[in-house]
């Protein structure tokens, strides 16, 4: 096969066809051939090398694959700082998706970092109106107030809304009031008022977006899944816990239709689920889930993982509180 770089822009055209289709081991394994014969033949600091590292990460993350998402991700990062420099939009771009892996394969700490750079860097390199800053604005809100290690402080809180009235505000202005950037930081905001006490405000809010996303006929579906989710969060907070559980449920079962049984956010959601169980004193139902979630986590990404060894940890305190055992082989 050829390598000329005609050939090997039609191969990187093809793992990008089959990425919008949602093909992405396919769009994955064109991605990895090119990347290969292109450092091959054009050298490793060559603009299509850099176009198909960015590409390739993105195959992965469809995939449900973090932990090689993250690598590729980073890898990617590095070639921009080096061939692009430190503040260009291709470092600013890169930098916004290895937060955001990061920060879902439970590297908080890592994921903030970057996350804080992008958004200092994108506000003043790309502007406040851009879409890369309007994106990692979401991700620098949810960094403040949804850690799983870190308990968001009132000021994380008011931190968070400022600057998620400043993204719906931006993206309607700039996009258009059903744009997913304005949707997204609607729900986000939803959330807020949950951590200010406003439950039925919150559930009317979060009901009102999902309902425009339910209507359109191209919202995201992973945007629709963020919104349901939070919904059932809402409902527990109101004593609707039997509704949430039922939400849970059937997020769950659609996720596991789309994409398999070990998604990594439907992994995340049986141990949310598990915890509206816990509520309703179904503790039989809440250990099972903890248990699958921590089972398929470990197997597929091994117990060191940083998200296997969460729901480790969230399993061993279930049953320290609720069974009085030590750890998750139901040892005393």
């Amino acid at each position: 096969v050829s390598d000329d770089p005609d050939t090997l822009k039609t191969l990187n055209n093809l793992g990008v066809a089959h990425l919008d289709r949602g093909d992405f081991a396919i769009a994955a394994s064109y991605f990895e051939e090119t990347l290969e014969r292109r450092r091959r033949v054009l050298g490793a600091d060559h603009a299509d090398v850099g176009t198909t590292m960015r590409n390739l990460p993105i195959a992965y993350a469809g995939l449900g694959d973090l932990e090689r998402a993250r690598e590729a991700f980073i890898e990617a990062l590095d070639y921009s700082r080096r061939v692009t420099g430190e503040d260009s939009p291709g470092t600013i771009t890169a930098l916004i998706n290895a937060g955001s892996v990061s920060y879902n394969t439970g590297r908080y700490e890592e994921g903030v970092a970057y996350t804080k750079q992008a958004w200092e860097l994108a506000r003043n390199v790309l502007g406040e109106q851009h879409y890369g800053t309007l994106v990692v604005g979401l991700n620098r809100a949810d960094n403040l107030t949804s850690r799983p290690d870190v308990e968001a402080s009132a000021a994380d809180i008011d931190a968070a809304k400022a600057i998620l009235e400043g993204v719906r505000d931006t993206a309607i202005e700039v996009f258009g009031d059903e744009h997913s950037l304005a949707l997204a930081a609607r729900v986000r905001l939803g959330s807020i008022q949950n951590f200010n006490g406003q439950h039925t405000e919150a559930l009317e809010a979060l009901e009102s977006v999902l309902e425009t996303q339910s209507a359109m006929s191209n919202a995201d579906y992973l945007d629709a899944v963020e919104t349901r989710k939070r919904i059932a969060e809402t409902m527990v907070f109101l004593g609707r816990t039997e509704e949430s559980v039922a939400e849970y449920a059937a997020i769950n079962a659609d996720l596991e239709e789309r994409y398999g049984r070990d998604y990594p956010l439907r992994l995340q959601l049986l141990r949310d689920q598990a915890e509206a169980h816990i509520a309703l004193g179904e503790l039989d139902r809440a250990e099972a889930l903890y248990r699958e979630s921590a089972d398929r986590l470990v197997a597929s990404l091994g117990e060191s993982a940083p998200k296997a060894a969460e729901a480790v940890a969230e399993l061993d305190a279930f049953l320290v509180e609720h069974r009085g055992e030590a750890n998750r082989t139901g040892t005393p």
